[in-house]
């Protein structure tokens, strides 16, 4: 009879619920490796945006002092005032010979990449840069 459910109509059947885990197993596969490249991105640039940071303070301390700060830390380092850096992040700020310019080299525990900005060569490096120039 035509508007009568008869007892097989309960529910969804075996295959049913193996082709919707199979579809959402699908997507799951596609968005866990752009997850981890987006969580990587976002490291690389928590560290850049300290290296900026560090990079003001010292520009700011040179026209106080007349001269640059060395510093090298894990958590906080303080030039004029305290930088409170990204967590797991960790810079060092070299000083040239003559004290005229600096080289600050910063990484993070959540990527590999290592990132260095040098005053007197335009600021921030290529992802390539992995070490200050020769004289720091």
């Amino acid at each position: 009879m035509p508007g009568v459910r008869s007892r097989a109509d309960d529910g969804f059947t075996l295959v049913e619920l193996l082709v919707v885990m199979i579809v959402v197993g699908i997507l799951a596969a596609i968005a866990v490796p752009v997850f981890i490249a987006q969580k990587s991105k976002a490291a690389d640039a928590a560290v850049k945006t300290d290296l900026r940071t560090i990079a003001q303070s010292e520009e700011t301390y040179f026209t106080d002092y007349e001269r640059y700060l060395a510093v090298s830390t894990t958590s906080s380092p303080t030039i004029i005032d305290p930088i409170r850096l990204s967590p797991d992040v960790s810079v060092q700020v070299k000083l040239n010979a003559a004290g005229s310019s600096y080289c600050i080299i910063g990484s993070s525990t959540r990527t590999s990449n290592v990132w260095v900005h040098v005053s007197d060569a335009g600021g921030q490096q290529s992802k390539g840069v992995t070490a200050c120039p020769s004289g720091f």
